[in-house]
């Protein structure tokens, strides 16, 4: 982010704006400068900074207008923008070393102005926050003064993020299994954990959607709350599909031991040379297409014919290696 303004408010009743900042650099000279022009205007003594500061503490809550009336100090006011974000440092100097911060916040035009009060702090300490203006971006700020996230969306965040990884290595897991043949009586169940995965999952998508921090950024970007909700319904079917997917390949690597069963062939390709497998057929009480790259053995099966098959078996799928007629 830049700092969009930087300007200095008498006691006197005049101002300096020094305009916009977008480096450190710049940022400590008109830091100076303003100090200096400050220190011009008769500051408090560390007695009078210090019932100033009791009165302040004393109306914390009443509004921003009422407060700086009650002040006879110079302030400065830094604002740095981003979109709906805004940002704003108000600095009351008590004295010529320290003063009081305040952080005034407002995320978008609808939100709620948040604050934080930061009490006395040096000049050194302000420099510091002022720097985060411009090294850090509109979420690093709001996160580091304005942590919102609470014990329950943090667990919500990481369990979408796992379950986010969970679902791509589902999908990726097809590239390294994709010869397997699946079981018939497997595709009952997966459909059954697919919908049930769907339905833990989906509230968990919503819950995280309608935190403050994504609907803002949401407005921003101009996706209305009814698009984003059906982004999301759409999307964890492909996401559930996945994670069921990856959990089925992942008891298959759990439980496959090398074997050799009798098998006999259902059917086979029309043709040998198919578009995705040379030499396919099929065998009863398993979905999937054994390809052969041999011709000739591919010509002589008929189905109803038996054979011997060795490969990895589970309770989910069958991963041939070799067969024998």
């Amino acid at each position: 982010m830049k700092i969009s303004s930087f300007s200095l408010m008498l006691a006197s009743g005049q101002s300096q704006s020094f305009g916009a900042l977008t480096s450190q650099t710049r940022l400590k000279q008109v830091l100076k400068q303003a100090l200096e022009l400050a220190a011009t205007d008769t500051l408090p003594t560390h007695e009078q900074a210090s019932n100033a500061a009791a009165k302040v503490n004393a109306t914390a809550d009443a509004n921003s207008s009422e407060k700086s009336k009650a002040k006879a100090m110079p302030m400065l006011i830094v604002q740095a923008k981003s979109g709906y974000a805004e940002f704003t440092f108000t600095f009351d100097l008590l004295t010529k070393e320290e003063g009081l911060l305040t952080l005034f916040y407002s995320g978008s035009k609808a939100a709620k102005e948040r604050q934080k009060q930061f009490g006395f702090v040096t000049i050194d300490e302000l420099q510091l926050h002022l720097q985060r203006l411009l090294t850090m971006n509109k979420s690093q700020l709001t996160d580091f003064y304005f942590a919102k996230h609470t014990l329950v969306q943090r667990i919500v965040k990481y369990t979408l993020i796992s379950y986010v990884v969970a679902a791509l290595s589902g999908l990726l897991s097809y590239v390294y299994f994709s010869d397997l043949l699946w079981r018939d009586d497997v595709f009952s169940s997966f459909y059954t954990a697919t919908i049930i995965i769907y339905l833990v999952s989906l509230p968990v998508f919503i819950c995280h959607a309608m935190s403050a921090d994504n609907r803002e950024r949401a407005q921003q970007m101009g996706q209305s709350l009814a698009k984003q909700m059906l982004a999301l319904m759409f999307g964890n079917v492909i996401f559930s599909l996945a994670f069921a997917a990856g959990g089925v390949n992942l008891m298959h690597v759990v439980q496959a031991q090398t074997t050799t069963i009798e098998i006999k062939f259902a059917d086979k390709n029309r043709d040998y040379w198919g578009k995705h497998c040379k030499g396919g057929v099929r065998i009863d009480d398993f979905s999937g297409t054994i390809c052969l790259q041999d011709r000739a053995y591919w010509q002589v099966i008929r189905p109803e014919m038996t054979a011997s098959a060795i490969g990895q078996l589970s309770n989910v799928a069958f991963d041939v290696k070799a067969m024998a007629l």
